[in-house]
């Protein structure tokens, strides 16, 4: 795991090796390890490492034989052993033991396709110096982040927009229009970033640009196809399920450094653990812990009783690590947002980077189990949208009747994680259409409240509503289950712009790598292919990944209701964070410098969530991260 950054120049000046070498380092805790730099002429490629394979000599930039073309890369490459002996057999000599040396062969094999080879987590950066071209790829899942922009004079990328930022011509006009979308989704959907004029590249997208172009030429090649589905049995299923699971475990758990498995008390993770502890090994199998003082978001007593229960049925020797936490550090958030460089207001980025920090005291490469969710109707939204096309039969004045009783009996004030608040989501979201009830289920900022607090900055630009990119996932969406359909919107948006942006950016900022088997391509694929009755039926959950590992489960966790990595940022915001809260929002740069907010209104909100008159928190902490965010960007 690592770090890159690069760019091109348009006027047929040399690279600046000056900015090159500021963009680079500005990515040190993605790669701790060294740097590699590349010039010549306008082109220059920089490279932080993280060392996990061949930490002697896999040293980067890499070249191929006559030095032509040169790459660098951030991730890991799954199947290289395969590509390596194909490569050699075809000709190819390699230098290094480095799995990242396979992609300039498979390049000079396979021209601008090469990505489609790969089985793994990656974000490349290939100049080809022949053909004048630069091409930028990323993983299927999106794991592995690109970031640019293209001005007159330059075209620069780098893993963070930290590092665009160092660069020190980075356009900065803020993209109001993504901050608008921020706000509801609670982060902003590639290619749409915080700033107007940079981009995200999107998952299983190959880039090609060059000096001599007038546009870069994006291309995406790959996507899962929920539309042909399986005739293999369920049973069958099951079993092909735990064989493709088991060898995307066996495949991830090669490293030449220290590894371990991140183990809560969910079922995900006690999958991935358990599959690891069956795999024969001399190395100890380190599962690592947290916990932190609230009982209701406490995990340690459920992850205990896996390991226990893991440590019975493990082939290989098995160490738990567990470790008591404060997630509530202040600090934290400011460091891990200027780490991102862009708003994301999940809250469980905390305890996920005091969990990475914790594990990187003894290992450099965590599993994890991120993706279950998305692939295998773990959501809660994927059951209710089932339930909710079945009362589409119930006349529209009978559901609003009763939405409005029960709207009374069930107050949403005392939190939004609460039984009350999830009642009220969900009868409010039985009024609406198919979109607009996915909508109302997953926003967390209302239009309502956004156009109360927007500042003086939106006033020319009318921003559209976020329902327009629901519908658009939409059209895109070829699964004719409710369910399902959502399962797809939160793929191609929810998991790779949030999950997999929480996961990578914690774990990074502690310098550690974390691999997730789920994601494997031909886990995504099988799983794509599967009716949802294997996933959901009834009210039962991921049903046939609790059917495919029953057997090496611990008793209890399969019935056990989803908790997912929550923090009390309700009581944080009118505790131990209300004092900086108010100062930042009240007196920072979006009220006073970009008139983003009405500082009376974000006033009233701070009041009525500190008084629990109303929980604010989603948009208080949203708005919090932004300006957090900001002042970070600001600073360089």
């Amino acid at each position: 795991m690592c770090g890159i950054a690069g760019f091109f120049t348009k006027n047929n000046l040399p690279a600046d090796e000056g900015m090159l070498s500021r963009m680079t380092n500005a990515l040190i805790l993605r790669g701790p390890d060294g740097a590699g730099f590349f010039t010549q002429e306008c082109f220059a490629l920089g490279h932080r490492r993280l060392a996990v394979m061949d930490p002697a000599g896999g040293a980067q930039p890499l070249f191929n034989e006559d030095r032509s073309v040169v790459m660098v890369h951030n991730g890991e490459l799954y199947n290289f052993p395969e590509l390596r002996k194909e490569l050699e057999c075809k000709g190819h000599v390699f230098c290094t033991n480095s799995d990242s040396e396979c992609i300039v062969h498979l390049y000079e094999e396979y021209g601008p396709a090469f990505p489609e080879k790969l089985m793994g987590m990656f974000a490349i950066a290939l100049i080809d110096l022949k053909k004048r071209k630069l091409y930028l790829a990323t993983d299927r899942a999106g794991k592995k982040p690109i970031f640019y922009f293209d001005t007159p004079s330059h075209f620069c990328f780098a893993s963070s927009i930290k590092g665009l930022a160092a660069s020190g011509i980075m356009p900065d006009e803020l993209n109001l229009q993504g901050i608008w979308d921020y706000f509801s989704l609670l982060y902003i959907p590639a290619p749409d970033t915080l700033y107007r004029q940079v981009r995200k590249l999107p998952p299983a997208s190959i880039m090609t640009f060059s000096p001599d172009a007038e546009y870069p030429d994006v291309r995406i090649y790959w996507k899962p196809d929920f539309s042909q589905k399986t005739a293999l049995p369920y049973q069958e299923s099951t079993q092909k399920l735990r064989e493709l699971v088991t060898d995307a475990v066996r495949r991830r758990l090669i490293s030449d450094v220290p590894l371990g498995v991140f183990l809560s008390g969910g079922l995900d993770s006690a999958i991935i653990a358990a599959v690891a502890a069956k795999i024969p090994s001399s190395e100890p199998l380190q599962c690592f812990t947290i916990g932190f003082g609230s009982k209701r978001y406490d995990e340690t007593r459920l992850a205990c009783a896996h390991a226990k229960f893991l440590k019975g049925i493990a082939v290989r020797a098995v160490e738990h690590h567990v470790r008591q936490v404060v997630p509530g550090d202040f600090p934290v958030l400011e460091q891990l947002c200027a780490e991102y460089g862009q708003p994301l207001a999940d809250a469980s980025i905390l305890p996920t980077y005091m969990l990475s920090r914790f594990a990187r005291e003894k290992v450099t490469v965590c599993l994890s189990g991120d993706g279950a969710d998305e692939l295998f109707a773990g959501y809660e939204r994927y059951l209710a949208m089932n339930l909710l096309a079945k009362l589409d039969r119930i006349p529209d004045s009978l559901r609003h009747f009763l939405a409005g009783i029960t709207g009374r009996l069930f107050s949403a004030q005392k939190g939004e994680r609460t039984f009350g608040a999830r009642i009220n989501r969900l009868l409010n979201a039985s009024l609406q259409d198919p979109v607009n009830r996915y909508f109302s289920i997953i926003n967390k900022f209302p239009e309502y409240l956004k156009s109360g607090i927007a500042g003086d900055a939106f006033l020319d630009m009318r921003p559209e509503g976020t329902i327009r990119l629901l519908k658009e996932w939409k059209r895109s969406s070829v699964s004719a289950n409710p369910g399902e359909k959502c399962m797809e919107i939160d793929f191609k948006s929810y998991l790779c712009n949030d999950i997999l942006v929480k996961a990578d950016t914690a774990s990074m900022t502690a310098s550690l790598e974390v691999r997730s088997p789920f994601l494997d391509q031909r886990i995504v694929e099988f799983a794509s292919s599967l009716p949802m009755e294997y996933k959901l039926q009834d009210k039962m959950r991921k049903r046939i990944l609790c059917d495919a590992f029953r057997d090496i489960l611990p008793p209890g966790v399969i019935s056990m209701k989803k908790r997912g990595f929550g923090v009390p940022v309700a009581e944080w915001l009118r505790g131990p964070w209300k004092e900086e809260m108010t100062g930042r929002l009240l007196d920072g740069l979006c009220v006073n410098k970009l008139s983003l907010f009405h500082k009376k209104k974000v006033e009233t909100l701070i009041q009525e969530h500190f008084f629990r008159k109303k929980d604010h928190a989603y948009p208080l902490y949203a708005m919090l991260v932004l300006e957090l965010t900001l002042e970070s960007i600001q600073d360089m």
